[in-house]
């Protein structure tokens, strides 16, 4: 049974990374996961193997310790568990390896960015089940997320645009609609209730992806640099897979 360690001072993060980690051990054969707000009370927990993986916030509001601390000081006892840090700023990367921090996971941190590092990392020894190959609505539409181009929230509607900019309306609550797409790691979260697939993405040009045919979509001001680091770890992905780009 695999054992994921959560370590986060922020109770709402710490409580959506739990979420996240538990959906994801359902999904492939179970498993458990436990919660700790502060490094004191990890650490004080904390056994040799205890845990097949620690997903730690990179900086702590309360605490002058982070995430990279409290790993360094597993590393002095000889503790080798494999570790994710979950972090705002792809600049903390640096500071992660003397602490053998296999992964980093920008946030916002949703349930695909998340799954999508786990699987790399083989977390779980069971094989996960494949998405399925197209999504169905609440119209009873069936519709393949692949060739969604943007979702955006309008209302108590969605509007789907596909890739001619063809839009199909739905009613649907949006915070479902992005967590049915979750296992196709393309459709970013932008915006408050946009979705963009960043396979239709040609550049982030002032804060905006631009898509191929010129449409521009703004990204929130506050995570553009991750937005620009999703659009270049999925054309690496995807060159990497021998796709067209």
């Amino acid at each position: 049974m695999t054992r994921i360690a959560v370590l986060d001072d922020d109770r709402q993060c710490l409580d959506q990374l739990v979420e996240h980690a538990t959906h994801y051990l359902d999904a492939h054969g179970g498993g458990h996961v436990d919660a700790f707000d502060s490094p004191d009370e990890f650490l004080l927990a904390h056994r040799p193997g205890a845990y097949d993986l620690l997903v730690f916030d990179c900086v702590f509001d309360k605490d002058r310790r982070g995430g990279v601390d409290v790993l360094l000081e597993l590393r002095r006892r000889g503790d080798t568990t494999l570790a994710v840090l979950v972090t705002s700023s792809p600049d903390y990367a640096i500071s992660g390896y003397a602490a053998d921090v296999r992964a980093y996971v920008l946030k916002p941190v949703t349930y695909g960015r998340l799954a999508a590092e786990l699987d790399r990392l083989g977390v779980a020894l069971t094989t996960p089940p494949r998405p399925q190959s197209a999504l169905r609505l609440p119209s009873g539409d069936v519709i393949s997320p692949e060739t969604i181009a943007y979702a955006q929230a309008d209302r108590h509607y969605i509007c789907i645009y596909d890739s001619a900019g063809v839009p199909t309306r739905i009613r649907m609550p949006f915070g479902q609609f992005e967590e049915e797409l979750a296992p196709w790691p393309q459709l970013y979260h932008a915006n408050r209730g946009l979705l963009v697939n960043l396979d239709f993405v040609s550049r982030l040009d002032d804060g905006d992806f631009v898509l191929f045919d010129g449409t521009r979509l703004p990204v929130a001001r506050r995570q553009v640099s991750q937005a620009r680091e999703a659009l270049a770890d999925r054309g690496f992905k995807r060159l990497r897979d021998g796709e067209r780009l």
